[in-house]
């Protein structure tokens, strides 16, 4: 693998925090699938952008948040369906897409892997998935707002979105709600026949409706964000135009209303608060892979609780 990163076997002090050479090459694994990731979309046409933590970096370090260990793209729905479906066609060894289709406990978003190396989640370890480095794809979706028409879909998104995790609560809510009206009983027909499929039946059942009702709105948003009020109220202008920003060295697309984003996000982005992993229950090896430190470290490693 190409060393993307500058010094990658030095440590090295970035704005008061030490970053050790391991960190850099963890970080190495995660830009060369970026690179990855950037090759594919160049060829299929597939806009993304960095997003979140990787584009607070990107402005304000130009490069990883030093105490960081992820790093971020976001693809509007269409594109990220696209992305999806190409990516199970084209994707090469060592590099594995994963989705909740491909075994992540976590329905809303999308990882890039490389299966040659680990990374081990506390909540998750014994799950049986691929457990290498990552990167991680949010898609955005119309968040309509104004009018009975709109807010009307974007009930429905968030009803089924509820569904992949309690169909009784959003049946209970479509009975209480539609009480009267003239179409009751094939509105109650209807869900009853969503919400008795299989999780995964209902995950391709929220995914088809958003894109369905993909529309260039006021705003646009990952879901499960937008339900917990986790990061901001983003607008789609904001994302209509792009730019280029450095980050490691290296030029990769981002939002041109990144200031508005990012002060959407974090309000005084600019100011820097040194801090820890903001992912410290993971445990990384870009020289292992998964499938050999879950096969000789289980006993030792989790036995012992030092995961």
């Amino acid at each position: 693998m190409e060393a993307y990163i500058k010094d990658i076997d030095k440590d090295e002090l970035r704005d008061g925090f030490l970053v050790t050479a391991q960190r850099k090459r963890v970080w190495n694994v995660q830009l060369d699938m970026l690179f990855y990731v950037d090759r594919i979309c160049k060829k299929h046409n597939i806009q993304y952008y960095l997003d979140y933590g990787t584009l607070l970096g990107a402005v304000r370090h130009k490069g990883f948040i030093p105490w960081d260990d992820d790093l971020d793209i976001s693809m509007m729905r269409p594109d990220y369906e696209r992305f999806k479906k190409i990516m199970r066609e084209e994707i090469e060894e060592p590099y594995f897409l994963q989705t909740a289709y491909e075994g992540l406990p976590v329905f809303s978003i999308a990882k890039i892997r490389n299966s040659n190396t680990t990374c081990l989640e506390k909540n998750f370890w014994d799950i049986d998935m691929n457990h290498g480095i990552f990167m991680d794809i949010f898609p955005l979706d119309s968040v309509p707002m104004g009018s009975p028409e709109k807010d009307s879909v974007y009930l429905t998104k968030k009803l089924l979105f509820a569904s992949l995790s309690d169909t009784e609560g959003v049946m209970n809510y479509i009975q209480n709600h539609i009480e009267g009206i003239k179409e009751q009983a094939a509105v109650i027909e209807k869900w009853k026949n969503i919400l008795e499929q299989p999780l995964l039946g209902r995950l391709q059942e929220f995914e088809n409706f958003c894109l369905k009702n993909f529309g260039y709105e006021e705003r646009v948003a990952h879901l499960f964000y937008e339900l917990t009020n986790s990061y901001g109220k983003p607008k789609m202008d904001d994302y209509l135009e792009i730019i280029e920003l450095d980050f490691e060295g290296y030029k990769f697309p981002a939002p041109a209303g990144y200031d508005n984003l990012l002060k959407d996000y974090y309000g005084d982005y600019h100011k820097i608060v040194v801090g820890g992993s903001l992912h410290n229950n993971l445990t990384f090896s870009p020289d292992i892979p998964y499938t050999e430190f879950l096969k000789n470290c289980k006993k030792d490693f989790f036995d012992n609780g030092m995961l």
